[in-house]
Formats: structure tokens, C-alpha cells, sequence
């Protein structure tokens, strides 16, 4: 589970409304806020597109209009319809760059939430500039908006640390953390989120000492501030638990996991996706330990409640699926793995679109086990997409890339083409040096289509 930053730096709405005479333009929107804050986000939806059909009437660079549009923009957001929002986020800063300004600090909240949607969407080459031209803006903007600061040098850092890029990931959290704490001291929550994302990198990178002593100060920070029954408690714990996992320090993990669960069924119940999460976690944790029979219950289980909750239209749903089908795999039950890898595939495909990353990496795993099943035919379909996929993602996802590259070497032998799958092997060496060179600090290796996907 990925503790959540502050990612979306809410944009100023009310002044429009405050100063200009009451409207049903105005009525529609206040609703709209209203439900919003109450996480009524369908019918915030309803109010926000009522208010911006309204604002229509007085004109596109009206700040009623804008107000609207960001609006809507966000409640689109939280649904996690990021296509959607990242248009009206657009719409919104051609509009503002128009009325405010290149420079002005609402253009770089905007530029902001449009990088966390690019993010999302796995188009890391459209957010990357979007959030740096924000860290301009508010490099040059007064003090007062450094609050601004620390949220996008955190949200790039996230990025980073996605992409594999940790020395510009710590950099960045370096920098974040000394805003935050000259701001709110050392002993805020913010401050305790971003050391969270910090060990997390820490982690990553192989410094492990100090990952888990940004991960017991965080620990120490959220509780204090929050309680130990607060469901960002619960995911803190998840995330601690997690890094003890990857050192094999499962008896340390168990008790972690089993904690933020129940801290999660008391704060949201037994049937929350919450709680989903942590069940997919353990049961990573019972793959690890090889109980395979237990890992597949607990997925299961987890799937159950995100079927019931939003039916098989997240992401979260997607990748839990393919990671009982590495189970699955284990269990030697390849038939069911392959039907499970190819509806997984389907839903990421609807999801992210045609050429997303996570979608590739569904494909090689759906390859593998073609192969498996002796399909070569399926297989060859499936390693040839995945490869098309993986080979444009920029930067480049070694790691998956290199995976897929195996996968279809070990197809070209099976199928008697030793020729070729010695040029795949060759490409396999030569990716394997470039990511090694540029993550010399990292302890990462390439992943394989047989082990877990990250929540």
C-alpha cells in the first residue's frame, strides 16, 4: 500500500462566487462544494457540470467558468476518471495562462494537478515538464506559497521513485522535507507523510539503516498526531511491514500486516477496499513463505470485496487478479492462470488504454503462460505486444522490458529459432548494462513475469 500524499494542490474557488452577484450559476457550484467535501463526488459531479453549463452565459474567461471547470476537474479526479479531469484540467490552464498570466502561483496548482493526472495515466514524459514548470513558478512565487513547493517537489519525487530514478527521487524529498519542517516543524503530519515516501526510496536505493529510521520517525510522527487507530497509521504499517518483507524478516512483517488490517475493518469495516489492500498484502506475504493455498484465499478474498465495492473497474482489482494468477503458476494450475492473465489484461486495457505500461507487463505474464500451456501461436501475439508496448515506454521500464525480452527468447527456443532468441539474449545483456548504469546506487533487479505486482 502506497501512503498517500497531498497530490492534488486543491485550486482557490470560492473568491469567484464571493465577489459577483448570486447566480443559479453560483447556487449549482456551492452545492457542488458541499457534496464535494462530503465525498458525495457523483452528485458533486452533477452540481459542478450544472454550474459550468450555466457559466457558459457570461463567458469562457469569466472567473465563474474557470472556477466550474477546475471544480469539475477535481471531483473527476477523486472518481479516478483521469482522462476526463486531465481535459478540463487542460481547458482550465489555457484559459488561465490567458487571465493570469505565465507565471502567476494559481497556473502552477494547475499545472500541478495536470502532472498527477499525466502521472496516473503512465505518461511520464507529458508530466515530467508540467510539474518542473510548477517548481519554477514556485521557486520565483513569496514564501507563502512554498506549501505549494513542498507538494510538487514530492509529487515529481513519487514519479521518480516509480520510474526507477532514486537520486533524483531523495534529492527532491531532501528538498521537501526542509520546506515542510521550516514551515510546519518537525513533528507535522505532512512531514511524517514525505518521510514515509523517503524510507520507501531509501529502500529502494539499498539503504536500508536509514529507510528504516525514516519509516520508525514517520511511524513515531503519525501517531502522535493522529492516534494509533488512524487509517494513515494502518497504511504506515503496511508500508513498514513491506520493507521488512523484502528482507525476509516475515515474522517481523506478520504482526504489522495483521495490525493495519485490523485497524483498517475498525475504521471502514470488513467489506472496504481498505481493508482489500491489506488483504492482497498479506497474502504477498504468504507467497513469500510459500503457503499457497492461504495466498490464494486471501486473494480471493480481497477480490470479493473490490468486485462488490466498485465491480472489476480498478486497477487495484486488475493487478490483484494477476498476481493470483502467479499463484496460480506456483500451483502448477496454468489453464487458470492464463484465464485469469487475459481477463486482467482485458481490464487494464480498458482502464489505461491500448499502449500503458502496466498493460505490457499483463501481457508477458499472459505470454508465459501460453508457453506453458504449449499455445506458441497466443504466446507469440501476446510477447510481440507486450514488446511493442514496453519499447516506446519513455524512459525506458528496464526491468519489464528485460522480462518480456526473456519470455520471448525462451518462446524462439521452444520453437526451434535459436538464431534469433540469441539476438533477444543479446538485447537482454545490453539493456540489463544500461539499467545497471543508471541505477548503480539501486538494489532493484528486473523483475519476472512469476513474481507479484505491487499494489
Amino acid at each position: 500500500m502506497h501512503l498517500q500524499l497531498v497530490v492534488i494542490a486543491f485550486v482557490a474557488f470560492g473568491a469567484a462566487v464571493a465577489s459577483a452577484q448570486v447566480t443559479n450559476s453560483d447556487t449549482a457550484y456551492q452545492h457542488g462544494m458541499q457534496a464535494y467535501e462530503q465525498g458525495h463526488y457523483a452528485e458533486a459531479e452533477t452540481f459542478f457540470r450544472d454550474a459550468l453549463d450555466q457559466a457558459k452565459e457570461f463567458g469562457e474567461l469569466d472567473p465563474r467558468f474557470e472556477s466550474a471547470l477546475k471544480s469539475l476537474a477535481a471531483v473527476l479526479e477523486s472518481e479516478h476518471r483521469h482522462t476526463e479531469a486531465g481535459s478540463f484540467y487542460q481547458q482550465a490552464l489555457a484559459l488561465e495562462e490567458q487571465t493570469l498570466g505565465p507565471d502567476h502561483p494559481e497556473l502552477a496548482r494547475l499545472l500541478n494537478n495536470l502532472g498527477t493526472i499525466r502521472e496516473r495515466e503512465g505518461n511520464y514524459s507529458q508530466a515530467e515538464p508540467l510539474y518542473k514548470r510548477a517548481l519554477t513558478i514556485w521557486e520565483k512565487a513569496p514564501e507563502a506559497n512554498h506549501r505549494d513547493l513542498a507538494i510538487t517537489l514530492c509529487n515529481l519525487a513519487h514519479m521518480y521513485k516509480v520510474e526507477g530514478r532514486y537520486p533524483e527521487a531523495d534529492s527532491l524529498l531532501q528538498r521537501a522535507l526542509l520546506v515542510q519542517e521550516r514551515i510546519y516543524g518537525p513533528e507535522h503530519l505532512k512531514v511524517g507523510l514525505t518521510l514515509s515516501e523517503f524510507a520507501s526510496v531509501c529502500q529502494s536505493e539499498g539503504k536500508q539503516k536509514e529507510a528504516l529510521t525514516f519509516y520508525k520517525r514517520a511511524e513515531a510522527i503519525l501517531e502522535k498526531v493522529l492516534g494509533t487507530e488512524h487509517p494513515d497509521v494502518a497504511a504506515l504499517l503496511s508500508n513498514v511491514a513491506i520493507f521488512h518483507q523484502n528482507q525476509g524478516r516475515y515474522a517481523v512483517a506478520e504482526p504489522l500486516l495483521q495490525r493495519s488490517l485490523s485497524i483498517q475493518e475498525r475504521a471502514h469495516g470488513s467489506e472496504a477496499p481498505q481493508v482489500a489492500t491489506v488483504l492482497s498484502e498479506l497474502a504477498a506475504l504468504r507467497y513469500f513463505e510459500q503457503e499457497y493455498a492461504e495466498a490464494e484465499s486471501l486473494y480471493k478474498r480481497a477480490l470479493a470485496i473490490l468486485e462488490k465495492q466498485s465491480g472489476s473497474k480498478t486497477l487495484e482489482f486488475a493487478i490483484s487478479l494477476q498476481n493470483l494468477g502467479v499463484i496460480y503458476v506456483e500451483q502448477h494450475r496454468y489453464e487458470d492462470a492464463r484465464a485469469i492473465f487475459e481477463r486482467a489484461s482485458t481490464i487494464i486495457e480498458r482502464l489505461l488504454g491500448p499502449e500503458h505500461l502496466e498493460l505490457g507487463k499483463s501481457l508477458t505474464r499472459l505470454a508465459l503462460a501460453e508457453i506453458t500451456l504449449g499455445h506458441d501461436a497466443n504466446a507469440e501475439l501476446a510477447c510481440q505486444r507486450a514488446l511493442s508496448i514496453l519499447e516506446k515506454t519513455s524512459p525506458p521500464d528496464y526491468p519489464n522490458l528485460i522480462d518480456a525480452l526473456k519470455t520471448y527468447a525462451l518462446l524462439l527456443l521452444r520453437t526451434k529459432r535459436k538464431a534469433e532468441a540469441e539476438l533477444v539474449q543479446t538485447r537482454v545483456m545490453v539493456y540489463r548494462a544500461r539499467w545497471e548504469n543508471r541505477n548503480k546506487k539501486s538494489t532493484k533487479e528486473p523483475s519476472s513475469s512469476s513474481s507479484l505486482t505491487n499494489q
